[in-house]
């Protein structure tokens, strides 16, 4: 709910800044806001909530803020990685190419960007019961792992096909004729859904097996791939290569990189099994509903 409040005001600020004819700083203000409005949300829900411990009995555990960071470290990391990667197509593109194709690529990675949200909120949503099953060690976490990435895998897989059939139609809708180029690096980039998808199971399996030194090293990786591709790609074939470059850039940190790491390769498993999960997805749903 803070989340969904803070979202909204952030909004219609932007709507609010876009039509008073105020600049790129002012929007970039707003996703500050946004992140300020999370913080008070959580800070009120606390406050009312009954379960809630008051503010006197709260107290402050160095030994544990030191943890924290220890392990916190390489998702900053990974984080900023991630944000460079998301960004290095188009801004190789406009130095490579020029504003007319960084404009059509721009519209093909936004709509892109929009699948992205599907397996996150389902690897959220599921997150609690894998790390409850991992903390408790309970004997059957390997198929409460698979099941994980199954999910993950195929919400990623039904959305994407769904954005494709739908997804040049939309660009002509919403974008005019002068976007219908974008219709056709779309059903390229749309297939990065994937990856990333493969990518976020395997960084929360590293986070309960506590393996937090092997989180930033994919993004990373990913990173200085899509750079050089891009860099080969981007003066033969403009914004079709820059999506191919970002799709082999996330699919190689993404999933092939879990083999090429020995301690990655459990999650290279679990990752390729998930390539087919109907079954067993199918099978679990039919146990619980004889349940």
């Amino acid at each position: 709910m803070a989340r969904i409040f803070a979202t909204i005001v952030a909004v219609v600020a932007r709507v609010g800044l876009l039509l008073a004819g105020f600049g790129v700083v002012a929007l970039a203000a707003t996703i500050a806001l946004e992140g300020v409005l999370v913080g008070l949300a959580l800070l009120v829900a606390f406050a009312v909530s009954k379960d809630a411990p008051r503010p006197t009995e709260l107290t402050f555990d160095s030994n544990q803020a030191r943890s924290l960071i220890r392990s916190g470290w390489p998702y900053f990391l990974s984080a900023a990685a991630m944000a460079g990667l998301m960004k290095m197509d188009t801004v190789m593109l406009g130095l490579m190419s020029g504003p007319k194709d960084v404009g059509i690529y721009s519209v093909a990675q936004k709509m892109s960007e929009v699948l992205y949200v599907v397996p996150i909120v389902i690897l959220d949503s599921a997150y609690s019961l894998l790390a409850r099953a991992r903390t408790l060690d309970h004997p059957g976490t390997a198929p409460y792992e698979q099941t994980y990435f199954d999910l993950s895998m195929a919400g990623a897989m039904i959305f994407t096909l769904i954005a494709l059939i739908l997804g040049g139609p939309a660009v002509s809708l919403l974008f005019g004729d002068a976007y219908s180029e974008s219709a056709s690096v779309f059903l390229i980039h749309a297939w990065t859904a994937i990856p990333i998808a493969m990518n976020a199971s395997r960084q929360r399996w590293l986070a309960i097996r506590e393996r937090h030194g092997y989180v930033a090293l994919p993004a990373i990786v990913g990173l200085a791939l899509s750079f050089f591709l891009n860099l080969l790609l981007i003066p033969a074939y403009g914004p079709i290569g820059a999506a191919v470059a970002s799709l082999a850039a996330y699919f190689s940190f993404g999933y092939l990189l879990s083999f090429l790491i020995p301690e990655l390769r459990p999650v290279a498993v679990l990752q390729t099994r998930s390539f087919f999960p109907w079954v067993r997805l199918a099978r679990l749903a039919w146990d619980r509903h004889r349940a």
